[in-house]
C-alpha cells in the first residue's frame, strides 16, 4: 500500500517502454509520416489537400527538418501558425503507437524490456487486509504526456482484480491523474484501435480521428503563461506537489518552463522525499535536480538520483513506492 502521499512526476521517458516516443523521436515520426504520405498513402494527401492542410504539412516538416528540432513543443511555441496541424500530427503519431496484446494487455517495445506500470499496481495492492483498505492509497499523478497507456492500464487492471471489486470504482473515481498539456481522450474501449499498422486503412483511420481529437491538447506556450497558471490542472497540480510527502520524477527532461509552471521548486523542503530518474545520465537533468534541490542537497533526505529507467529503479530497495 502507499500509505504516504505520494505523487509521481511523469515526462517522455516515463511511457518510452511502451513505444511512445521521445521528444526526439516524435519529431523525426512527424517528418517520416508526411514524407510517406505524399508517397504511399494517396488518399490521405487527397483528405489534406481537400482540407487545405497539405500545403502547411510539407512547410511543417521541411522547417522542423531544416532548424534540426528536437522538441516540438518549443518549436510550435515559437512557429505558432503550425500550433493546429501540429496538435493533428502529434494526436496521429500517438495513436499509432497506441498497441495492445491479443490479451489486451499494453504492447511493450520489446520483450526485453519491463512494464513499471506492473510495480505501480503491485504497490497498491500490497498489505491489504481488507478491501476497503485499498481506499487508503495515497497516490496522485501529475504528467506532461498526452497518451493515457497509464490510465488505462490502471482502469483496466484495477477493475479485473476481484479482491477489490466492491471498492475499485470508488478509488478511481477518486485518483487524481493529470495531463497538464492535455490527453488523448479517447474512451478507453478505444485504447489501439488505431495503433495498427498494416494496412493504408488504418494510417487514415488515425488521422481522421486526430482531427477530432486535437482541441483536447495543447502544448507549451499556446496558451500565455499567466492563462497557464491559473488553469484548474495546474493549480491543482501545484497543490499536490506541496502536500506531497514523496516525489517520484520518471522520465523527466526538466525542461524549465515546465518546471516553473508546476512550482517544481516546492519540492525543495527537507522534509520530503524526492527520487528521480536520469536514464543515460544526463548531465543537464542531474544539474536542473540539483538546483530545484539545493537545500536538500546537505540535509538528511537529499534527492536520490539514479541513471537507471523506471522500472529498473523501483526493483532497487531505495526507490520503493511502498511505504
Amino acid at each position: 500500500m502507499i500509505r504516504r502521499k505520494t505523487v509521481l512526476i511523469l515526462g517522455a521517458g516515463a511511457s518510452w517502454h511502451l513505444g511512445y516516443p521521445t521528444g526526439e523521436e516524435l519529431v523525426r515520426g512527424i517528418i517520416r509520416t508526411i514524407e510517406n504520405s505524399v508517397v504511399d498513402h494517396p488518399q490521405i494527401p487527397r483528405l489534406q489537400q481537400r482540407l487545405n492542410e497539405f500545403a502547411m504539412m510539407e512547410s511543417f516538416a521541411d522547417m522542423l527538418d531544416s532548424h534540426a528540432a528536437k522538441n516540438i513543443d518549443l518549436f510550435l511555441n515559437s512557429s505558432p501558425e503550425f500550433s493546429e496541424i501540429g496538435r493533428i500530427l502529434i494526436i496521429n503519431e500517438l495513436l499509432k503507437r497506441e498497441k495492445l496484446t491479443r490479451s489486451g494487455a499494453l504492447q511493450l517495445r520489446s520483450r526485453n524490456i519491463y512494464n513499471w506500470y506492473g510495480i505501480l499496481k503491485e504497490a497498491l495492492m500490497t498489505d491489504l487486509s481488507a478491501p476497503d483498505d485499498f481506499l487508503k492509497n495515497q497516490l496522485s499523478i501529475i504528467t506532461f504526456n498526452y497518451d493515457i497507456s497509464l490510465d488505462y492500464f490502471l482502469n483496466k487492471t484495477l477493475r479485473e482484480t476481484s479482491f477489490i471489486k466492491g471498492v475499485v470504482d470508488e478509488y478511481l473515481n477518486k485518483l487524481e491523474i493529470i495531463h497538464i498539456y492535455g490527453k488523448i481522450d479517447n474512451p478507453y474501449d478505444d485504447y489501439g484501435r488505431y495503433g495498427k499498422q498494416s494496412t493504408t486503412g488504418n494510417d487514415t483511420m488515425s488521422y481522421y480521428q486526430a482531427r477530432k481529437l486535437k482541441d483536447g491538447i495543447h502544448v507549451i506556450g499556446e496558451q500565455k503563461q499567466n492563462e497557464l497558471q491559473e488553469d484548474s490542472a495546474v493549480l491543482r497540480a501545484k497543490e499536490l506537489i506541496k502536500d506531497a510527502e514523496r516525489a517520484f520524477i520518471f522520465g523527466y527532461g526538466f525542461d524549465k518552463n515546465n518546471s516553473r509552471l508546476i512550482r517544481l521548486n516546492s519540492l525543495n523542503d527537507l522534509d520530503k522525499e524526492v527520487y528521480c530518474t536520469n536514464y543515460g545520465d544526463s548531465q543537464t537533468v542531474e544539474t536542473e535536480i540539483k538546483k530545484l534541490c539545493s537545500i536538500k542537497l546537505f540535509s538528511t533526505k537529499p534527492p536520490i538520483i539514479t541513471a537507471k529507467g523506471v522500472y529498473e529503479a523501483l526493483s532497487e530497495a531505495n526507490f520503493n513506492l511502498e511505504s
